[in-house]
């Protein structure tokens, strides 16, 4: 969600964050199996409260203040939460 040219949709974020930890379980979504409903709550949970999903004609996900993205950019949040990423950003 950080680097994202353009916001994304609930569920392409969270489809984005399983192939990260569960790759070789990734298939076509089937939205009788997992609803909509369930993946914006996993959304909501996984980010704290930091990140919103925008109710619209397409919904999206952004964090919830400008903020937010600069603490974890301009302010190195990054590296404060990972410090292992601080020599490879």
């Amino acid at each position: 969600m950080l680097f994202v040219r353009q916001p994304l949709r609930p569920e392409q974020l969270y489809f984005a964050i399983f192939s990260g930890v569960e790759p070789e379980a990734l298939s076509k979504w089937d939205p009788n199996k997992i609803v909509i409903d369930n993946i914006k709550r996993f959304i909501l949970d996984s980010f704290k409260g930091l990140a919103e999903i925008i109710i619209s004609k397409t919904p999206k996900v952004q964090f919830i203040h400008e903020l937010v993205k600069d603490f974890l950019l301009k302010e190195n949040g990054l590296s404060r939460i990972w410090p292992n990423l601080r020599s490879n950003f």
